[in-house]
């Protein structure tokens, strides 16, 4: 049986970090692959939210078993762009990169 399962992303303005931190462990819980796809540039608040991620399966319990505790997590990055250009702003290649 295979179930995809689907929920709402955090940071709602309506809602606080207490109900993003539920929701999180139950997806935790309840999956053996975790996606999350972000929006935009890479920026510490994208690897902020990522780290919640890595952090809550911390508090999670799951029985002992041979295999690692928590989901495989694949993090998606959509509209993403990277100027390849250095600190004058002048355009530089990937292997100087």
């Amino acid at each position: 049986v295979v179930l995809y399962l689907d929920c709402e992303g955090w940071g709602d303005t309506e809602k606080d970090r207490t109900h993003d931190s539920k929701l999180m462990a139950l997806c935790h819980l309840l999956s053996c692959v975790f996606v999350y796809n972000s929006k935009g540039v890479l920026d510490e608040n994208a690897v902020h939210d990522v780290s919640l991620a890595g952090e809550i399966s911390k508090f999670v319990a799951k029985p002992q078993t041979t295999k690692p505790d928590g989901p495989v997590l694949y993090w998606v990055l959509r509209d993403f762009a990277l100027e390849l250009v250095d600190a004058g702003g002048n355009p530089i290649t990937p292997d100087m990169y």
